[in-house]
């Protein structure tokens, strides 16, 4: 998938740039320099969506780390707060490095000993419309940095994107990205 998108954004760039090397001010080419652009938008539309949901995976997790960086400054008050400080260390590592190298079974080890002494973080999951919330704020991030967030914007090289074809629920998202590293392989 990755492979189609670089093609056909290789293409649609090569579209774009022959109309605008023609010189004319009012954004138009030939007949069959403007009949190429739409074929090239046309294809690298069918391909965005999965751009979308990659940058708005990149843009949750740079905002993940972001609030891990802020962690060193954060004075815990209680030994519960130390168990969430080091519930958060841990689990930022676990995909990274071999969860049997060091420190890793010693922090675990500690962490469970603190949680035996004051007991475990409370178990609750945020509410839905959070989630969505969240889903929903990524993607239009993402959507503007991919050149979604203005629709219509582009109007004047004869074409536009509509809201509609902006992911609207978190749904979308999740089967989205599943589908997309999928394909990656």
């Amino acid at each position: 998938m990755r492979s189609a998108r670089t093609k056909a954004l290789v293409r649609h760039a090569r579209a774009l740039d022959a109309i605008l090397s023609t010189g004319n001010a009012d954004g138009q080419g030939s007949p069959e320099q403007m009949r190429e652009l739409r074929d090239a938008r046309s294809a690298f539309e069918k391909v965005r969506p999965y751009s979308i949901a990659c940058q708005a995976e990149v843009e949750a997790t740079t905002a993940v780390l972001k609030l891990q960086d802020k962690l060193p400054h954060i004075q815990a008050r209680s030994l519960l707060g130390i168990v969430a400080k080091l519930e958060i260390i841990a689990g930022a590592d676990r995909d990274i490095d071999d969860p049997t190298d060091f420190p890793w079974p010693h922090i675990a080890s500690i962490l469970d000993d603190l949680k035996k002494i004051v007991g475990s973080l409370p178990r609750g999951r945020p509410e839905r419309s959070v989630v969505q919330a969240d889903c929903r704020q990524y993607q239009a991030i993402a959507a503007n940095l991919v050149g979604l967030g203005k629709p219509g914007r582009h109007l004047h090289l004869g074409f536009s994107v509509h809201p509609s074809r902006v992911i609207q629920s978190p749904n979308e998202c999740q089967v989205m990205s599943t589908s997309a590293h999928s394909s990656d392989a």
